[in-house]
């Protein structure tokens, strides 16, 4: 919860490529990488952010995971 999911660094690009979500619907968006916030996790609820990456914009980088990581506690409030 305390950290910053990236999928780019969760998943190897073979594995990226089986997803049918990511080929039939996120490719063609542009979408080349996703990233992550948790927010809340109880008993009744889970909730969180997610943001895309355009193939414009590139991969998340690490410069980005640590701008998002000092969001955390803010977004979590």
């Amino acid at each position: 919860m305390d950290e910053v999911a990236v999928l780019s660094r969760a998943r190897t690009p073979a594995q990226l490529t089986e997803s049918r979500y990511l080929r039939e619907w996120g490719l063609p968006q542009g979408l080349v990488d996703l990233l992550a916030i948790g927010l809340v996790r109880d008993a009744s609820a889970l909730g969180s952010i997610g943001m895309g990456r355009h193939v414009s914009a590139g991969s998340v980088t690490e410069d980005d995971i640590a701008l998002a990581t000092l969001l955390i506690p803010h977004l979590q409030r």
